[in-house]
């Protein structure tokens, strides 16, 4: 069973096995014994993977958490398209505080040449 924990704006796994878990599968930023997690991931992983989150000792249902992030801006949009890339098994690395859309981009360009093909 995963264990989540949620204190303010902070969700993590504090739980030995779990943070194990967590860290084969790609997720989460690991910080003194902790793995936390964005809103995205922890959402994902009680969808998905039925994991449980606990706020103040009591257990969150997946609505009631999926209510807490659904203000954001394109949180549904960003979720599914987390989603569908996971599921796909695809390692989805979400963009750090600094990426300001859409003036910058996380996408690194390579220079190439033309290509001339024979007609």
């Amino acid at each position: 069973m995963l264990e989540l924990v949620q204190k303010g704006n902070k969700i993590y796994a504090e739980d030995e096995s779990t943070v194990s878990i967590l860290k084969k599968g790609f997720y989460g930023t690991e910080f003194d014994k902790k793995l936390f997690l964005s809103e995205i991931e922890a959402l994902y992983l009680m969808d998905s993977r039925n994991a449980e989150c606990k706020i103040d000792a009591g257990k969150v249902s997946l609505f009631d958490f999926f209510s807490r992030f659904s203000k954001k801006s394109k949180f549904i949009a960003r979720y599914f398209a987390y989603k569908d890339w996971r599921d796909r098994g695809l390692v989805a690395e979400l963009p750090d505080k600094s990426y300001k859309e859409p003036l910058e981009s996380p996408v690194k360009k390579y220079p190439s040449q033309e290509i001339e093909l024979p007609k």
